[in-house]
């Protein structure tokens, strides 16, 4: 019988993954806490939630299975991935799905060993992809491997949730049989661009099957005019889906928050809001400015500064009750 590799072992238990970081932060255990976690997005004007863009790309390559388990083990309440299908139809992770060049070592083996020359993942099957290896965000080359959105779902299952990106695969065929095989009903956060009627479509089906009434959505909120705030958000909260709304704009500023004052005073506290501030798109990841959405009602972050948007939820906010 063939022992189970070392990725296999921390996958099947994410505690047995050392991370670089731990002797930098000793996570509170409440912010590990999956019912809490739970509360807490159930709480529309409680603490700062956090969710990591791709991973923590600080130490590992993004959307590799390590930066979803080192953000899972910071206490991310969410984790930002990007799924896409393969050549033989496995649903992988991989942000940039044509150009394999831009997070592996495609430069200096494609076309050898029989390998393809495309950089398009859907070119390749899993397992020639996974003669790839991840290099990190500074160029480092890594020992890891670009995983499939299951072993992503068997890591996060119970312990996080994962904000699902792109429309380049189907939820009913590619997703959703993974969903009910691991009886994994609350975990996925689907598109945002997914329609309204869809997304509580969504809803009701894993409802009806599992009894769980605990699945988000993103519905988006626009900025045009409050009544338009407001009206969105009362329809988003009369649904039988519980919603997060997403603010859609590449980065929410302070300049933008002070536009939006009138409509953002009348939604903020009645729902969960989402905001992209993430250093990769020009963001503020300081302290200051997180305080500064916490005050004005967005109270999601997107971040690619993971360790210290936690250090930064640990030193200023209680755990949720439940």
């Amino acid at each position: 019988m063939l022992e189970k590799s070392s990725r296999e072992i921390y996958i099947e238990n994410p505690d047995l993954f050392q991370c670089s970081w731990s002797s930098e932060f000793d996570v509170p255990d409440w912010m590990t806490d999956y019912d809490e976690k739970i509360a807490a997005y159930a709480d529309t004007d409680g603490r700062m939630m956090s969710a990591f863009h791709r991973g923590d790309t600080i130490y590992y390559p993004e959307n590799s299975i390590e930066a979803i388990i080192s953000a899972m083990k910071m206490g991310a309440d969410a984790v930002e991935i990007d799924p896409c299908l393969t050549k033989d139809n496995i649903v992988v992770l991989m942000h940039d799905l044509s150009d394999l060049s831009s997070t592996t070592d495609w430069s200096v083996k494609n076309g050898k060993n029989g390998l393809p020359t495309s950089k398009k993942v859907c070119d390749w099957t899993l397992n020639e992809l996974q003669q790839l290896h991840l290099v990190r965000k500074d160029g480092t080359l890594t020992d890891y491997i670009i995983p499939t959105f299951e072993e992503a779902l068997r890591v996060c299952n119970g312990r996080t949730k994962l904000m699902l990106d792109k429309e380049v695969w189907e939820w009913n065929s590619d997703v959703y049989p993974l969903i009910e095989k691991y009886a994994a009903w609350d975990t996925c956060i689907p598109p945002r661009t997914y329609g309204f009627s869809y997304k509580n479509n969504i809803a009701e089906a894993i409802k009806t099957a599992s009894g769980v009434s605990g699945m988000y959505a993103f519905e988006d909120i626009r900025v045009s005019s409050c009544d338009e705030w407001k009206k969105s958000v009362f329809e988003m909260n009369s649904s039988k889906t519980n919603y997060i709304a997403y603010w859609p704009t590449l980065r929410v500023t302070k300049t933008l928050i002070e536009e939006s004052l009138p409509g953002l005073s009348r939604v903020a506290g009645t729902i969960r809001i989402f905001g992209q501030n993430h250093s990769s798109v020009g963001g503020n990841e300081t302290a200051s400015h997180w305080n500064y959405l916490w005050e004005n009602g967005v109270n999601i972050v997107l971040t690619d500064e993971g360790l210290n948007l936690q250090k930064y939820i640990a030193e200023n906010f209680e755990p949720t009750k439940y």
